[in-house]
This record gives structure tokens, C-alpha cells and sequence, in this order.
């Protein structure tokens, strides 16, 4: 079930990103190569000047921060499940 909630997670996460990346090209903005870090500034240095673009994309950025804190909650939850498995340490 962890495996499967952790990879569910990652997919839309995934695809929340690349959504993102489509509607912005479309408004002839490129996201580019950034880091997971600078992803979110990164867009929102594109949209500045498009109020009504920054207004649909900021709900987005806000579910994608959500999203990657409790994928990261998973993934700790996996490699704790991992760590203390008598199975795996053997």
C-alpha cells in the first residue's frame, strides 16, 4: 500500500508539472531545465506580467509544494518500513 500510495503521489505530481509546462508554452513561456527547488520562482517569473495566467498557475504551485512535502513524507515512511525490515537486514 505504501509503495503504491508513494508512486500514486509522484505520478500526478508528475503530470501537475507537465500540465503547467503545456499551458505556459502555450502563452509562449518555457519553463526550461530548473531544479526542483527553483521550479516554483521559476514560474512565477513567467507569468509576472499575465495576472490572469498567474491566477489559474498559483492554485497549481500550491498543489505541487503540497505534493512534493508529503511524497517526501512516503518516501521517508518507505525507507524507515525498509531500515527496521528483518527480511531486508538479514
Amino acid at each position: 500500500m505504501l509503495l503504491t500510495s508513494r508512486k500514486l503521489v509522484q505520478r500526478k505530481l508528475i503530470d501537475i508539472e507537465f500540465d503547467m509546462r503545456g499551458t505556459l508554452r502555450n502563452f509562449g513561456l518555457k519553463v526550461g531545465v530548473v531544479s526542483t527547488a527553483g521550479y516554483e520562482a521559476r514560474v512565477r517569473h513567467l507569468v509576472e506580467g499575465f495576472p490572469r495566467l498567474a491566477a489559474i498557475v498559483e492554485p497549481l504551485l500550491t498543489v505541487g509544494r503540497v505534493m512534493r512535502q508529503q511524497l517526501a513524507t512516503l518516501q521517508k515512511k518507505l525507507l524507515d518500513t525498509v531500515r527496521h525490515d528483518q527480511c531486508a537486514s538479514g
